[in-house]
C-alpha cells in the first residue's frame, strides 16, 4: 500500500485522466466514483493504489479498484472506463485467496440480463456523442446503484442475480477442481 490513505495515489492519477477526457465522460465518471464509491465504502471496500496489495499491479488511470480483506480472501469491485474517454463503463466484482497466487473462488460483471457475459454501462456505441446527456449518465448511474446489492450478494453467497454476468471460464474450472 500506498503512503497516506489507502488509493489516494491512485485518485490523483485518476483525476489527471479525468482532465484529459470529454466533458460528458468527466461528468460520467465523477458521478460513478461518489455514488457507487460511497456505497462500496459502506459495505467495507476502501479504494486501492494496487491490485490485490501487489506493488507490481498499479490499478490503471482509467479505473477505480475497491477491496475488502476477509481472513483468507480478497474480494474486489473493479469499474473500467471505456478507452479514448467515450461515457461508458463496465463493472466487475471477485472473490479471490489472500495468498499468492490469489486463486478465484468466484467472479462476475454486473450486466444488463443475466445471459451476457459483461456489459458496457453508458452510452450506447451507435449512439451520436452529443445525444448523450447528464441526465442519461444519472440515470445509468441509478440503475447501477439499484443492482448493487447483487454484487454484494454474490461476493457472500455465490448466488447469481438478475443482473450477475453468466459463469466464466474461472469459475468453472474453480467449480471443477473442488
Amino acid at each position: 500500500m500506498s503512503a497516506g490513505r489507502p488509493g489516494e495515489k491512485h485518485r490523483k492519477r485518476f483525476n489527471r485522466w479525468q482532465t484529459g477526457i470529454s466533458p460528458d465522460t468527466r461528468f460520467l465518471s465523477e458521478l460513478v466514483d461518489a455514488e457507487f464509491g460511497s456505497e462500496a465504502i459502506k459495505a467495507g471496500f476502501e479504494r486501492v493504489d494496487t491490485v490485490l496489495q501487489r506493488a507490481d499491479w498499479p490499478v490503471d488511470s482509467n479505473e477505480i479498484e475497491l477491496e475488502r480483506l476477509h481472513s483468507s480472501f480478497i474480494d474486489s469491485i473493479y469499474i473500467t472506463f471505456a478507452k479514448h474517454g467515450r461515457p461508458r463503463f463496465q463493472i466487475g466484482c471477485s472473490r479471490r485467496e489472500i495468498s499468492p497466487p490469489n486463486s478465484f473462488v468466484r467472479s462476475c460483471h454486473l450486466v444488463k440480463h443475466a445471459r451476457q457475459y459483461y456489459y458496457f454501462w453508458g452510452r450506447a456505441w451507435w449512439m451520436p456523442r452529443f445525444l448523450w446527456t447528464n441526465g442519461q449518465s444519472r440515470r445509468t448511474v441509478n440503475r447501477v446503484l439499484r443492482a448493487m446489492g447483487q454484487l454484494f450478494d454474490f461476493l457472500e453467497t455465490g448466488e447469481r442475480g438478475p443482473n450477475i454476468s453468466r459463469q466464466t471460464a474461472a469459475s468453472v474450472r474453480h467449480a471443477l477442481s473442488k
